[in-house]
Formats: structure tokens, sequence, C-alpha cells
């Protein structure tokens, strides 16, 4: 009877004690799975707010072109605002330092936006750097130093991987410099790393553009338009060509498609405007210089159209 009872209290301490394993193990799981869930709340919560400061600041979704930032003063509050949110969830993201330094860019604040670009490109990864590198050089570009901008680019060219994104970038430092040969010689080793890049074939175009070899620098912008459809930019280079070329109806409707995608647009505006002008419209053309419809004097159309130079690709978006 004895034996029993002992028995009987050894299985009750086992079968207590398994049963607190299993209220543990199912604690431990519970706050494993709440702290998992919390995470990716909080990751989800990271990218929606870099994304408002993407969106905000380059004024369109449409629009990647790192050149693009807006200067309209609500999305520029609205970046900051999301750029400071995504701060408190993550103060170590790199992404919330790129898009802080191409905010503070806007605001011509060169020593921040330095400071911000270069802790983002020690925090990216290899893959990533090179956003961070051409963001660093295009604060260069906004400052007029385009000597400086080539010397960021190429040196993280030669240091190795080269990337289709900086490659892209320094055709385009180099084709502003007038250095085309340089430049069409970074185009190819940027397209050849990566055909499907559409800053690198959209630049390539420029840089064709840039030497009159209109019919090739075309087939680049169509190639670029194919990997990006819709994109205003190229749009805007596509329809700049077709000018070029004379054939103003074609370059009419890129012209038009690009205006459509970005109504900002005052490049667009003014080559569209030229061309309704050309073409005896003069009532369309007052209407996109001048956002009005109301009477005026017309205008002879014996002028030249001014020389305008083609849009730039390539930002750390691209």
């Amino acid at each position: 009877m004895g034996s029993d009872n002992a028995t009987g209290e050894t299985v009750r301490n086992w079968l207590t004690f398994a049963f607190g394993v299993l209220a543990l193990a199912i604690s431990v799981y519970s706050l494993y799975v709440s702290s998992t869930n919390f995470s990716v709340s909080q990751e989800r919560e990271l990218t929606q707010f870099l994304e408002k400061a993407r969106d905000s600041l380059s004024g369109s979704e449409n629009s990647t072109r790192y050149g693009s930032l807006t200067k309209d003063q609500q999305s520029l509050e609205a970046a900051r605002r999301s750029i400071e949110q995504a701060r408190l969830i993550d103060s170590q993201c790199p992404e919330v330092f790129l898009y802080e330094g191409m905010y503070q860019e806007t605001q011509k604040h060169w020593a921040e936006a330095t400071d911000a670009c270069q802790q983002a490109r020690d925090l990216f990864t290899e893959a990533e750097r090179s956003r961070a590198v051409v963001c660093l050089a295009n604060i260069q570009i906004a400052q007029g130093s385009l000597g400086e901008a080539e010397r960021i680019l190429q040196a993280d060219a030669d240091e190795g991987p080269a990337t289709a994104l900086v490659l892209a970038n320094l055709c385009l430092v180099l084709a502003k410099q007038n250095k085309l040969s340089e430049a069409e010689d970074a185009c190819s080793k940027a397209v050849e790393i990566d055909p499907h890049s559409f800053a690198a074939q959209n630049n390539f175009g420029i840089v064709l553009l840039y030497q009159d070899k209109l019919e090739t620098a075309l087939k680049r912008f169509s190639t670029a338009l194919k990997l990006k459809p819709d994109q205003p930019d190229i749009l805007a280079n596509l329809g700049l060509t077709f000018q070029y070329q004379h054939k103003d109806e074609a370059a009419i409707e890129k012209f038009e498609r690009a205006l459509k995608l970005d109504p900002t647009n005052d490049f667009v505006k003014e080559k569209l405007a030229g061309l309704y002008r050309k073409r005896g419209d003069e009532l369309r053309a007052t209407v996109l210089e001048t956002g009005t419809s109301r009477q005026i004097e017309y205008r002879g159309t014996g002028q030249a159209l001014p020389a305008s130079a083609p849009t730039g690709q390539g930002g750390p978006d691209s």
C-alpha cells in the first residue's frame, strides 16, 4: 500500500513537472511569436515611411530620377516627417540616412547631406552601396562640382566591383564635361554589366544624342522605355530625339505623354509650347507657358527652337 502511494506521488510529480515544462514552452513560443509579429510590424511600418519619403522627395511615383527632387514645400515637409518617423523605428537603417541626405540636398545643406549619405554608404551592404555613392556624387553636381562628382564615381568604380548604376551616372557626368569618348565607354560598360538597367540605356542614349547619333540614341531610349514603361524623363528624351529629326508629330505625342505623367515638368512644357507655336497653335502654346488661355498677340515662328539638354537618369532609386 505504501509502495502504491509512493508510486502515485512520483507519477504526480512527473506530471506536474511535464505540465510545467509544457507551460513554459508555450509561454516562450508565445513570446517568440509576439516578438516576431512586432518585428514584422515594425519592418512594415518602416518600409511605409521610407516609401512616403521617396515619393514625397521625387514628387511623383513615376519619377525616380535623383535630379528631379521636388521643391514643393508640402511634399518636402511630408518627406521630413516620414524620415523622422522612420528614424524612430530604426536609427541605423541606411535607407533612412540616404533619404535624409536627399532631403538635406533640397535644403542646400551640403555638409549635412554629405554626412548623411556617407553614413548610408558605410551601413549599406556592398550590393546596395552604389546608391549612396550616387547620392554623394549628386550633392556635388547640385553645387556645380562636376569634377568632384566624377572623382567620387570613378573611385567607386575603380574600387570595384563596378555597378551599372555608378557607371551610368559616371557616363552622364563625363558627358556634361564634354568628355564624350570616355562617357560612351562608361555607358558601354554599364550596359554590358546590366542590359536591363534603364538608367544605363537612357544615359547611353543621351551621350549618343550629344554626338548627333540620332538613330542609335533613339534605339537606346526605346529600350529604356521598354524597361520602365511610362517613365516621363525617358518619354521626354524620345520626344527631343524626334524633334531633332524634325518629326514634330511624333515628338508632340511623346511630350504629351510625358506631361500627363509629370504635369510640372517645365522642360516638356517649353518643348511642347515651341512645337505648338511652330504649327500655328498659339493658344495651346500660351496655355503651356502661362497656365492661362488669356487673349495674346500672335508672335512670329521664324526663330529657331532653343537647344536643351536631355534628361539624365540614374539616381539612388533607379
